[in-house]
């Protein structure tokens, strides 16, 4: 895995996964980049200060500058916002309430349309050690350089992976903004730990050729509002969302229909 600038090298192409690799993704869900996401309301998390969010996502429209993909969002207002998305083609989050409680803004742009990224963001407040609280890893590599960073206080809770507050998956909610921001491309394997700040271990491994490819993540423990989005069943629109973490916490489908279900996957 090399950096080259500012641009990452060794993304999973759409047939860049050598065969032996022992674990397959076989479906990858397509959004549209105008109305298509998915929701849940949490119930009572298992540490709302720690958590863990991983997905294969493949970027279609490289040329939006202001919202490529949209990843993960816990957003009650404008002004009251937390989200893990691709915003100026580099991976961002941020959590905002009146003031920036905490911004972690990579410099590596991702601006290839045929290429599978893995991208992984890792939330634990309570680390002793500051670097530690947020983290964020691309096709298992960690990100250390970045254009804006502010960790967390101390035991911050997060706004993601709060009792009634609604996420989304493929939405920058911006709840009440004139501006709602959707996913242009397709998104794999979507997992979402609560309790755990994982390393990128439980959810890839190099193979042969240093390519970093997906392992079987069934073994994990997901936590109270854990989730696992694998996108195999399209009996209807909304077997899309159905979890199969075996927590049992669906997500609610706006604007998908079954043909949003692709085999375009990272290991196909």
């Amino acid at each position: 895995m090399v950096f080259n600038n500012n641009l990452l090298i060794g993304a999973a192409s759409a047939s860049a996964v050598t065969p032996g690799a022992g674990y397959t993704i076989d479906n990858s869900c397509m959004f549209d980049g105008s109305a298509d996401y998915l929701s849940w309301t949490p119930g009572t998390p298992t540490d709302n200060n720690v958590w863990t969010f991983s997905c294969w996502a493949k970027i279609a429209n490289v040329e939006d500058a202001d919202n490529l993909l949209n990843l993960l969002d816990g957003t009650a207002s404008n002004s009251d916002q937390c989200y893990v998305r691709i915003q100026d083609s580099k991976l961002r989050s941020i959590q905002y309430d009146s003031g920036y409680q905490w911004q972690l803004k990579g410099s590596p742009l991702f601006r290839d349309p045929s290429a599978w990224y893995h991208f992984m963001f890792c939330v634990d407040t309570g680390a002793a050690t500051e670097e530690q609280r947020l983290r964020q890893f691309i096709n298992g590599v960690s990100v250390t350089s970045f254009t804006t960073e502010s960790q967390p206080s101390a035991d911050l809770a997060s706004s993601i992976n709060e009792s009634g507050r609604s996420m989304a998956v493929g939405r920058s909610a911006f709840a009440g903004a004139s501006e709602i921001g959707y996913m242009n491309g397709y998104l794999a394997e979507v997992i979402f730990i609560d309790g755990l700040s994982l390393d990128p271990s439980s959810f890839g491994e190099f193979n042969s050729d240093g390519v970093w490819v997906p392992v079987d993540p069934s073994s994990l423990t997901f936590g109270n509002n854990g989730f696992w989005l694998d996108f195999e069943d399209n009996s209807s629109a909304a077997a899309l969302g159905t979890d199969v973490s075996g927590e049992s916490n669906d997500l609610s489908v706006s604007g998908l229909a079954t043909s949003n279900q692709t085999t375009d996957s990272p290991t196909d």
